[in-house]
């Protein structure tokens, strides 16, 4: 997504390069999961300097972030910046009752219900909140839509009630990641599968 857009209508504006990887990875990552956001190609340096206040294109800060509240990320990773959306977050829990794997229409719905019934629950996703759903043009066969609705903007009610019913997301990093015995494995203070064998119930794609 890119053009003249208001700070007001987007919730992303991502300076940086065309060639930057970084940038790349933070936009790609932005149009997965269906945020406004404004893309500025800085193209020299008197651009950089007018805009950024900064001395070239090929400045170390870049790519930057800057968010309606006037929060200015340098250089951020797709976590820092998933984290400032309030999306996902570090672990508050040592133990949890059930670790979801996927963030789709799917998990965010079985992380919902899990909650509701009291369940400590995370959901750990590798990529976009929402999923692959947020691709599809029209989804013509999801449950409580008889007329269809967009990808977009399933994934959307997904993540928002996902977020707001479960509160933890988690990006599979070292610090949260599933073994062959499906366990959440612990790692510096991270969760840890309760004792026992863990149990798969289902995958959800």
């Amino acid at each position: 997504m890119s053009g003249a857009l208001l700070m007001d209508d987007v919730v992303v504006r991502l300076y940086g390069k065309r060639e930057s990887p970084q940038a790349y990875a933070i936009r790609d990552y932005l149009q997965r999961s269906d945020v406004p956001f404004e893309w500025v190609e800085l193209k020299d340096n008197e651009q950089a300097r007018a805009e950024l206040g900064l001395e070239s294109v090929d400045d170390a800060r870049l790519p930057i972030c800057i968010f309606p509240d006037g929060t200015r990320m340098e250089r951020p990773t797709v976590r820092q910046v998933t984290e400032k959306l309030g999306w996902f977050r570090n672990p508050s829990r040592s133990e949890y009752d059930l670790a979801i794997y996927g963030a789709g229409p799917a998990g965010l719905s079985a992380a919902v219900y899990a909650a509701s019934e009291g369940l400590k629950t995370a959901v750990i996703e590798r990529f976009a909140v929402g999923g692959q759903a947020g691709t599809s043009p029209k989804i013509e066969n999801y449950l409580g839509f008889p007329q269809g609705i967009s990808g977009a903007e399933l994934a959307e009610r997904a993540r928002e009630r996902g977020v707001e019913a479960v509160r933890t997301l988690l990006r599979p990093t070292r610090e949260a990641r599933g073994n062959r015995n499906d366990e959440l494995v612990h790692e510096r203070g991270l969760p840890r599968a309760p004792r026992g064998r863990p149990r798969r119930l289902a995958v959800g794609l």
